[in-house]
């Protein structure tokens, strides 16, 4: 009998902060992939400042192998890149190869053939090498999503995103169920039983709420994506992935800048994510890149090569954790309890 710690590609998603609830124990994913704490006191440097120490420890601390990075065209993994080129030791280039395909070359095509192209190593999604987690680091920038909150919020409209969720709770579930086509009653309780009961929650407001959604609840999800569908140990897995924004430093920015700025993109969508923009701004100068460039939905297209089989209205197969992280991909061992909880959402 296997005790769980999570489910992977599950239409639930469970929080790596507070009680959850759930027939589930996260506190293995916890303890290895790690849950900053304390953050409510936690000193908060700009994106900037951020990215550039973030660049110059995995830089130091990630030498014995190359580096895959994958650039999708998008706003997080150029910054990604742009933190790479601007770091003063351009031998270290030499180690690095940028994987791209024809949709990340024509979402960005400027920054490919300026920046990419004379400075990198270059490898298609379809190459079979896209599969090695012994001999490259694979670079990811697919956190940043959770650390600036959900840009589909945005889209949604009849509420204040500086009103108290709370006394918001009416027009906000009347929102997310013709918007997102959720049970909004009983997703709103559940996220606010979560809040309550997380010490020194920043949670106030309704883009608060929205923010914190992304902040806490699919991170481990998305942490632990896989990407060509093998059965490997998740440890092994995630000893191959440096996840560039999955730092304490990048948490605290969320946690105090971030979720500010999210609020103001109620007003202004076209300044989400504008500090990552400001900052490839500062090193490429294009002007168009900076106030023009939106986001834009990367993880729903098939990528060659990435294995990545399921569109986003499809849930694949069902991989249930053990707690030495152990992927299982049928029922059989599996406790009565959660067999029963994972049908129920079917």
């Amino acid at each position: 009998m296997h005790q769980l710690s999570v489910s992977l590609r599950h239409r639930l998603l469970y929080p790596r902060f507070g009680q959850h609830g759930l027939p589930v124990d996260t506190g293995p994913l916890t303890d290895l992939l790690g849950c900053p704490q304390n953050l409510s006191t936690a000193r908060a440097e700009s994106f900037a400042v951020t990215t550039d120490k973030r660049c110059h420890d995995l830089v130091n601390n990630h030498r014995d192998r190359p580096w895959l990075v994958w650039w999708s065209g998008g706003i997080d993994s150029t910054a990604l890149i742009v933190a790479l080129l601007r770091y003063p030791e351009h031998q270290f280039r030499e180690n690095i190869t940028v994987c791209v395909n024809e949709i990340s070359i024509a979402e960005n095509p400027r920054f490919f053939y300026q920046h990419i192209l004379p400075n990198f190593q270059i490898m298609h999604g379809q190459d079979p090498r896209t599969r090695d987690n012994a001999g490259f680091y694979h670079v990811s920038g697919a956190l940043s999503d959770q650390l600036c909150g959900p840009d589909q919020a945005l889209h949604m409209t009849g509420f204040d995103p500086n009103v108290d969720f709370r006394r918001a709770r009416d027009h906000m579930v009347q929102q997310m169920s013709s918007t997102w086509k959720i049970d909004a009653n009983w997703f709103f309780t559940r996220m606010q039983q979560h809040i309550e009961s997380v010490p020194d929650s920043p949670v106030e407001t309704c883009a608060d709420f929205f923010w914190w959604f992304n902040f806490s609840w699919p991170w481990f999800y998305v942490l632990l994506q896989e990407r060509d569908g093998t059965t490997r140990n998740v440890k092994q897995h995630h000893e191959a992935k440096l996840q560039w924004y999955n730092s304490y430093e990048f948490h605290a920015w969320a946690w105090h800048r971030a979720r500010e700025q999210f609020a103001d993109s109620f007003v202004r969508p076209e300044q989400f994510k504008q500090e990552l923009k400001d900052y490839a701004w500062g090193y490429t100068g294009d002007n168009y890149f900076r106030y023009f460039k939106t986001k834009s939905h990367s993880d729903s297209r098939k990528w060659p090569g990435i294995n990545n089989r399921y569109s986003k209205n499809q849930v694949g197969p069902w991989h249930v954790l053990d707690t030495d992280l152990n992927p299982y991909f049928t029922w059989d061992g599996l406790e009565d309890a959660v067999i029963e909880h994972f049908k129920s959402r079917n």
